[in-house]
């Protein structure tokens, strides 16, 4: 995760991650999220793979909109709250 430190040090805009649930797990584990987008897609997919590694992980984390689309999918921004370290 040194690499995800050191381009949040160099100036610019945000820095995105695409990817799955270890590297969330990761970076969430390392202090270094503070948005968060799911996207949920309804697709049949048996017993899937955790995205969290821990149930409480969304404690950090505040709602802030929730957009259903006419197909069926769901997208939620997360922000980290203010007060957590």
């Amino acid at each position: 995760m040194e690499w995800v430190k050191a381009e949040l040090q160099r100036p610019g805009k945000d820095l995105y991650c695409d990817g799955g649930a270890e590297l969330l797990h990761q970076i969430l584990q390392a202090g270094l999220v503070d948005r968060w987008i799911i996207t949920t897609v309804p697709v049949l997919l048996g017993n899937g793979i955790s995205l969290l590694d821990h149930p409480n992980r969304l404690s950090d984390f505040t709602l802030e909109a929730t957009t259903h689309y006419p197909n069926g999918v769901v997208q939620r921004t997360y922000a980290k709250k203010l007060n957590v370290a």
